[in-house]
């Protein structure tokens, strides 16, 4: 059976781990990649995260929220907490905005064709010290505009294992509906 176009689709959580230790700057590089994720213009993306990290040895363990009442410092992003997951959507070496995720996130537009990146905020140039991960899912939805059929391959390493999801595409998800 071949749908209508365009189809509403609903979200499609995949999950990544995030570490702590992986570095950022002000100046919208840097992130854990998080694979078999593409999302173009205006198509919407949602982040849930969970798991503890430290931003230094000394400091105490808190979760994707980050430290409570910690904005405003010279970190990556001055308006997160000390330790809160931010996310942008990076279609390669050009610099994006860092957003605040922290535990969940309402959706978000991407602001252009891009992967999600990932990172716990920190201090710049401060993120040799951290430790532990966050887990993080997301899920992008939206209306088609279009359609394609093929084989979509998708593999991640999770926790020393390799996942491989093999399907067969019908259509995709391509815009946005307001």
């Amino acid at each position: 059976v071949t749908p209508a176009f365009p189809v509403q689709t609903g979200p499609l959580p995949i999950l990544a781990v995030v570490s702590a230790s992986q570095a950022a700057t002000a100046d919208g590089q840097g992130g854990e990649q998080v694979g078999g994720s593409f999302f173009f213009t205006g198509e919407m993306v949602s982040v849930t995260s969970t798991g503890t990290c430290r931003v230094s040895p000394s400091a105490g363990a808190f979760g994707p929220d980050g430290q409570p009442g910690t904005t405003g410092l010279n970190t990556v992003l001055p308006s997160a907490n000390l330790g809160e997951l931010i996310g942008r959507v990076s279609n390669g070496g050009d610099p994006t905005q860092w957003i605040r995720i922290g535990a969940s996130t309402t959706s978000f537009p991407a602001p252009q064709p891009g992967v999600l990146r990932l990172a716990v905020n920190d201090y710049v140039g401060a993120y040799s010290d951290n430790s532990g991960a966050l887990l993080a899912g997301f899920a992008t939805y939206g209306s088609s505009v279009g359609a394609i059929a093929g084989q979509v391959f998708f593999s991640t390493p999770i926790f020393g294992s390799t996942i491989t999801v093999n399907a067969r595409v019908v259509g995709i998800a391509m815009g946005t509906t307001t």
